[in-house]
């Protein structure tokens, strides 16, 4: 096992001399930007399919929405039909994939609130969004 751990150890050595340290550190960094903006444009769609009823949203509307809409696309597997026999337990472990999607979409991929604010603050600053002076917790499309 240790000679194992020497050759990839030694591998990794080898690629970061090549590559170098800056070139990963951007990679890195990349990848972050990039998860910002698909959670930017998340956002913005969130925002956009509610703007007849509700035009006003906050973080907190923002990230109930998409935990509705999660829940909506999962629905099968929340609730499943009670049925006492054999085939309900085939059921029950058709289901499982379904739930284990919903708790993965719902643990990692829905944001906190606390970071639906910040990237609806960073929206109004570059000028996507509106904010009523009233209410600055308050965020709406820019027309």
């Amino acid at each position: 096992m240790t000679i194992q751990f020497r050759e990839a150890y030694h591998f990794g050595e080898i690629v970061s001399q090549l590559i170098g340290v800056g070139t990963v550190l951007r990679g890195i960094a990349w990848l972050y930007k990039r998860k910002e903006e698909k959670f930017e444009d998340k956002v913005i769609d969130t925002l956009r399919k509610q703007e007849g009823r509700f035009p006003w949203r906050s973080a907190r509307g923002v990230v109930s929405r998409m935990r509705r809409e999660a829940a909506y696309n999962y629905a099968r597997a929340l609730f499943p039909p009670r049925v006492v026999s054999w085939s309900s337990f085939g059921t029950r472990l058709s289901v499982i994939p379904w739930r284990m999607r919903y708790f993965y979409q719902r643990n990692l991929v829905i944001p906190s609130i606390r970071k639906a604010d910040r990237t609806l603050r960073t929206l109004w600053k570059r000028g996507l969004l509106v904010c009523p002076p009233e209410n600055p917790a308050l965020y709406q499309l820019r027309y």
